[in-house]
């Protein structure tokens, strides 16, 4: 008898058992042992305990015995492993089914980072490489891994905004979207947040500077390569964010919405999905930098100006390599 459930917090050590005993079956033929070594502190019992409490981790049982586990978070698969003595009989597939119903009733795609064991079977079952990313572990052994995602059936060919997050206060529910049309309205939407925006926290810019530079926000937001859309319960944006390869080039939250974590979510999702690892920031703005070195960012550069040439130092900063930012 197959039981699926939410894992409580008592499993955790089994559970905690069940993945590091199917990383040191498997894993040692396909990585050297500094990845090895990676994936086991990945999934520390802290790890597990603390996706537990957040209602993250699901478990399967057969005939009572704990057989399998599965992860998500919001769009995210973040954890599939099956116990070495219940392989090879599909259970990894009826989890990773389970996990996908749970989540296409919220979003159309889904995101995993997939590890070379995993590879193959993700594709069986129609997920896509959407890119490589890479991470650095010990002794300066490089993990290459796919990016993988799957579109919703019925959304397949259809153009329309997709939700990556979900958020809710108690203000109410925000829903942020990767904003692959950008139409003129789109667009002068999020020119006002930005202007509001920088007006509440680049104290340092006239009023003037600021409609300066705002002539040319429309056509960056046109352009930037990946744009996600925060829209607040009246349906307006909120916020957004913009992405170029592996930088972040840009966060912009209403003055009122910020304080919630809403930023601290889209950047933490942009780094996961998109594989940020770099944002520049002015010296004079110094909420944003508390706001990103929290983030796990630190300065390797700065300069006496912009990139305008204009007496405004920027600080050039880039992400801390540290296990707990990612999951695989």
């Amino acid at each position: 008898m197959l039981e699926y459930k939410n894992a409580s917090e008592e499993f955790a050590p089994q559970i905690t058992k069940l993945v590091q005993e199917t990383i040191a079956s498997v894993y040692p033929k396909y990585y050297p042992k500094e990845v090895v070594d990676f994936f086991a502190g990945l999934h520390c019992e802290d790890a597990v305990r603390k996706d537990i409490r957040n209602g993250n981790i699901r478990m399967l049982l057969v005939e009572g015995c704990l057989a399998g586990t599965g992860s998500r978070e919001s769009d995210h698969i973040t954890r599939v492993y099956v116990s070495p003595s219940f392989q090879g009989k599909g259970y990894g597939t009826y989890i990773i089914k389970k996990l996908e119903e749970e989540i296409f009733s919220d979003y159309g795609r889904i995101y995993l980072d997939a590890s070379l064991p995993a590879c193959h079977l993700y594709e069986t079952l129609g997920y896509k490489t959407s890119h490589h990313d890479k991470w650095e572990v010990e002794n300066g052994v490089i993990l290459v891994y796919e990016v993988m995602e799957k579109i919703r059936p019925e959304d397949i060919g259809q153009e329309r905004p997709k939700k990556v997050l979900e958020e809710q206060s108690d203000s109410g529910k925000t829903e942020i979207f990767a904003a692959d049309v950008r139409d003129e309205a789109l667009i002068n939407r999020l020119t006002q947040v930005w202007r509001k925006s920088v007006k509440a926290t680049h104290l340092f810019l006239s009023d003037e500077e600021v409609e300066q530079i705002a002539v040319y926000v429309p056509e960056a937001l046109k352009e930037i390569p990946h744009l996600l859309v925060a829209a607040a319960p009246d349906g307006f944006p909120a916020a957004f964010m913009g992405i170029g390869g592996s930088k972040l080039e840009m966060l912009f939250i209403l003055p009122e919405q910020r304080g919630k974590g809403l930023g601290s979510r889209m950047l933490r999702y942009g780094i996961r999905r998109y594989g940020i690892d770099e944002v520049c920031v002015n010296e004079q703005n110094p909420q944003a930098i508390g706001f990103y070195e929290h983030e796990g960012f630190r300065v390797y550069k700065r300069t006496e100006t912009d990139e305008q040439g204009n007496p405004y130092p920027l600080l050039y900063m880039k992400l801390a390599q540290q296990t707990g930012n990612r999951e695989i």
